[in-house]
């Protein structure tokens, strides 16, 4: 079971941040040749997430019209988090491209794919990363709400919103039923949790001063 929201965590991870990883990446290299197009792609994809919504509500909006499943499931927590890597790594490329060495690089003539490549995407990976940990205790929990109020994974596929809802009916008889499932989620997201804030403090080259 565990395994099995793992890898839900982590395939909704990598469905909302391939694509917009690419875009705010040479959106934010290039952004001081033209950053009204920089602001514009931001906004753009803000906007597009508060239209969505935000979290369960969104991605229960959105799973409810792509219709129940572990693939529609994963879909709508993806779309409803694109904001949330999309303004990490535009923050993380426009703060490392303000960078002595970056300037540098561009006042000797270097090319964009260059810089891009050698000097701003190692300044993106450290708070990519610790965002795609914390993401996964984001995923599980919303499709964990999800499954609970019916509109994520069903039986006879095991999920633990699942497990929590079909709980309510025996919670006098047998409340552990109810118990062990909120018990591996608060223990599972909060591991993630401790996860993401050891990678920040090992990746964070400025906590390191």
């Amino acid at each position: 079971m565990l395994i099995r929201e793992m890898k839900l965590g982590d395939s909704a991870s990598v469905t909302k941040t391939v694509t917009e990883t690419d875009v705010y990446l040479f959106a934010g290299i290039t952004g001081d040749l033209n950053p009204a197009h920089t602001n514009e792609v931001s906004a753009s994809q803000t906007q597009f997430g508060g239209r969505i919504a935000h979290g369960i509500l969104g991605a229960g909006f959105i799973s409810a019209v792509l219709g129940r499943g572990l693939v529609n499931t994963m879909i709508a927590i993806g779309i409803v988090n694109i904001p949330v890597f999309a303004r990490t790594v535009r923050a993380s490329v426009i703060s490392a491209k303000g960078l002595e060495y970056v300037q540098n690089a561009k006042s000797v003539g270097v090319r964009t794919g260059a810089i891009l490549i050698r000097h701003i995407s190692p300044n993106v990976v450290a708070p990519f990363t610790v965002q795609a940990t914390l993401a996964l205790s984001s995923a599980i929990l919303t499709e964990a709400s999800m499954s609970f109020l019916g509109l994520g994974i069903q039986p006879p596929d095991p999920s633990w919103g699942s497990m929590l809802s079909e709980a309510r009916t025996f919670m006098e008889q047998a409340p552990w039923m109810a118990v062990f499932p909120a018990l591996f989620i608060i223990v599972t997201i909060l591991l993630f949790n401790i996860l993401g804030d050891s990678l920040r403090d090992v990746l964070d080259p400025k906590l390191k001063l």
